[in-house]
């Protein structure tokens, strides 16, 4: 009988529950969004939730503009995404759009994303682009990596 008992998971109280929302958002960032999918698999009641979020987000384990600035320098710098693509990212991770517009702006210089644009068509052959045909396959790459068309077309002149 004693094994059973071990396998019985006692119910969290609120503080467990808020205990355990904190190890998930110290992991990484997390959204608001991510945090009430994790609150609803512990079954918190709405007034729960409402103490939770505000004590996550006064003791800085949550936070959605830290979020986004993370993940629009991580998705920029690394991966390489455009804005498009971004933004896209962030709306779907529950975001609202002046939140996304700020970390946007306040993330990405104008230079260097032009460069950034430019290393990405570099990596796949704009210099070897000589006809039609393969600057549009150029164009199709960096629109499905989120850049805008415009800046796109100012890379490929700008190389020509």
């Amino acid at each position: 009988m004693k094994s059973a008992d071990k396998d019985e998971k006692k119910p969290l109280d609120f503080n467990g529950k808020l205990d355990a929302l904190r190890y998930f958002c110290a992991y990484r960032e997390r959204t608001k969004k991510e945090v009430r999918e994790k609150a609803n698999g512990m079954d918190m009641t709405d007034d729960e939730w409402e103490r939770a979020i505000a004590e996550l987000h006064e003791g800085g384990y949550q936070d959605d503009e830290r979020y986004a600035a993370a993940y629009v320098t991580g998705h920029f710098r690394i991966k390489g995404w455009g804005r498009n693509k971004i933004r896209h990212g962030l709306k779907f991770s529950g975001l609202t759009e002046s939140v996304i517009r700020a970390a946007i702006m306040k993330n990405i210089d104008e230079d260097e994303y032009l460069q950034k644009l430019t290393e990405v068509l570099r990596s796949k052959g704009s210099e070897r682009a000589k006809t039609a045909k393969e600057r549009d396959k150029l164009v199709r790459f960096a629109l499905q990596r989120g850049f805008e068309y415009e800046a796109i077309r100012q890379c490929l002149n700008h190389d020509s």
